[in-house]
């Protein structure tokens, strides 16, 4: 699979490039990796990811992540990582756009707040590391207001799923990356 061009400089340099495949939802991982492999022959690939909403991924609550997490990198032998997530710090909104996050109902133990923000990514890092998987990504922390229009509206719909208030100023979430872990 990685051949001409755009391998190139993955030859001449002295970091690697990886290869990640992406899937939404942690349900859909056995049944997408399971056919890509078999169907489409594709096993050169370092990393599966996928991308955990645990408002909108809820067939796999936040506590069986590290168990699901551990059963994928036994049977594929892959690093396994998500790469998107994010969590709400307040159900207000900035602007006038429809926002994606805050209209549900919060996770049990995870209120809509800053502080709830914070410990929800606690808990999917020490799931991620519980399970063996190698890191998380946080999808987008610095989406926050702004005049930017689209055909949908003008400002962001993901400001209450930041890293910053309302006024700019980073929050509590920001420091899960900080976080002792066990």
């Amino acid at each position: 699979m990685a051949t001409g061009k755009n391998w190139e400089v993955s030859t001449s340099s002295s970091v690697k490039s990886k290869i990640l495949l992406h899937v939404a939802d942690p349900k859909n991982i056995e049944w997408w990796f399971d056919n890509v492999a078999a169907a489409g022959k594709v096993t050169d690939f370092d990393v599966i990811g996928f991308s955990y909403y645990p408002l909108w991924h809820t067939t796999i609550s936040v506590d069986k992540l590290s168990d699901n997490i551990s059963k994928f990198k036994s049977k594929y032998n892959k690093k396994i990582m998500i790469l998107e997530t994010a969590y709400p710090w307040t159900n207000n909104g900035n602007d006038s756009y429809n926002n994606s996050f805050g209209s549900q109902t919060p996770a049990s133990g995870y209120p809509f707040s800053v502080a709830g923000q914070y410990e929800m990514m606690k808990a999917l890092t020490q799931e991620i590391k519980d399970g063996g998987g190698d890191g998380i990504i946080y999808w987008e922390p610095a989406w926050i207001s702004s005049q930017m229009k689209d055909l949908w509206g003008t400002g962001s719909s993901w400001e209450n799923a930041a890293f910053f208030d309302f006024n700019g100023n980073a929050i509590q979430g920001i420091d899960y990356m900080k976080h002792v872990y066990k």
